[in-house]
């Protein structure tokens, strides 16, 4: 095993490296123990493995007897569950905002999971997941319009259950973006997924690991997360990825990670950032500043170091290093394992290690100013 779960001091679990792992190197494969199509999107992806369907294969692919599922192929319509269909095609959908309506086929699915025997194993283990306080008048009203449509024998959901869960989901859930044919906005998903192991992965904003996926691939397990070592990292490291784009501001990334994830992010790139908003409080946009550096700005960062350690030069070479030069992508380069050059996990780019420093001798500054 490459990695191992520990107890981490004030953030429970999380995975560390068993062995030293070389840059580009695959940390971990996982596929997905629960997958959710967004319900607004469920005629445009497959309910099964969230790959994209083109509106003129929808009347081949949607679900005849729920209408609410669309299956991309023969192999996923045999995984389509017979009785999540019928539990489908049964609730009721009204009145509900987005967030609930995607929250309800969740609900639903880990419903089926709680009926059968092979698959509670793995719910009990999504249960031990670290879970936000969701909605709970919100669960109450899942759980009531859940226990509407099961069969008289079946126990259904409790409400304090609905609500666990849901927070488990909003915690512990990696969003998968849409096709770029319909992507309005690069935030926009089309579903989440829950993984039993890369869910216990902790977040930095100078991550060590990037993670890759390429849910519209041939194939099957085209909805396998792959997770690649950015650099280095020796045996015993936490191995660390962001929760969000690397461009995002220190503002975003605080709120981000009080309001969804629930605790307070002290890693080194907020503290020297914290501080770079301090001293240069004069500065009229420092958002825009930190959000896009270049070698240009390096010099007027102040030296301030964190407490781990980390100085302004530090963070500011790590965004020019790894964050994707492509407009409004905000996506990470990773390397290739055994190549100089670095791919995007968001919109493939490719750069060689040579372009990357011809872009750095192209700034009309030089770091050592």
């Amino acid at each position: 095993m490459t990695v191992e779960v520990r107890t981490v001091p004030g953030k429970g679990r999380g995975l560390f490296s068993t062995r030293h792992i070389s840059a580009g190197e695959s940390i971990l494969d996982e596929l997905p123990v629960v997958l959710t199509v967004s319900h607004a999107l469920k005629q445009s992806y497959c309910s099964v493995c969230l790959r994209f369907i083109p509106s003129e294969a929808l009347s081949a692919c949607l679900c005849g007897t729920c209408q609410e599922a669309c299956c991309c192929s023969t192999g996923c319509a045999a995984h389509h569950n017979a009785e999540l269909c019928r539990l489908l095609a049964h609730l009721d959908w009204t009145g509900l905002n987005r967030e609930l309506q995607d929250s309800l086929r969740l609900v639903a699915q880990l419903q089926c999971m709680a009926n059968d025997a092979a698959s509670r194993d793995i719910l009990q283990q999504l249960s031990q997941l670290a879970a936000m306080p969701a909605d709970g008048p919100g669960a109450q009203l899942l759980a009531s319009r859940l226990a509407a449509v099961l069969q008289p024998q079946q126990q259904g959901l409790s409400a304090e259950a609905v609500q666990t869960l849901m927070g488990t989901e909003a915690m512990n859930g990696f969003g998968i973006a849409a096709h770029a044919s319909m992507n309005a906005g690069r935030d926009q998903i089309r579903g989440s997924v829950l993984c039993l192991q890369a869910s216990m992965m902790n977040h930095d904003c100078l991550p060590n690991a990037a993670r890759f996926d390429d849910f519209d691939s041939p194939g099957e397990h085209n909805n396998r997360l792959s997770f690649r070592a950015l650099q280095d990292i020796p045996a015993g490291e936490e191995i660390t990825h962001q929760y969000f784009p690397l461009d995002w501001s220190l503002e975003e990334r605080q709120e981000q990670c009080r309001e969804v994830f629930g605790f307070q992010c002290n890693c080194g790139r907020c503290q020297v950032e914290q501080q770079w908003e301090a001293e240069e409080n004069d500065m009229e946009d420092a958002e825009d500043d930190f959000a896009e550096p270049s070698s240009s700005n390096l010099k007027e960062c102040m030296t301030e170091t964190s407490t781990d350690g980390i100085d302004s030069s530090y963070v500011q070479m790590f965004l020019l290093r790894y964050l994707c030069p492509l407009d409004a992508c905000g996506g990470t380069l990773a390397p290739i394992a055994g190549t100089d050059t670095q791919e995007c996990n968001r919109c493939s780019h490719r750069r060689t290690n040579a372009e990357f420093l011809a872009e750095l001798e192209a700034e009309p500054e030089d770091l050592s100013d």
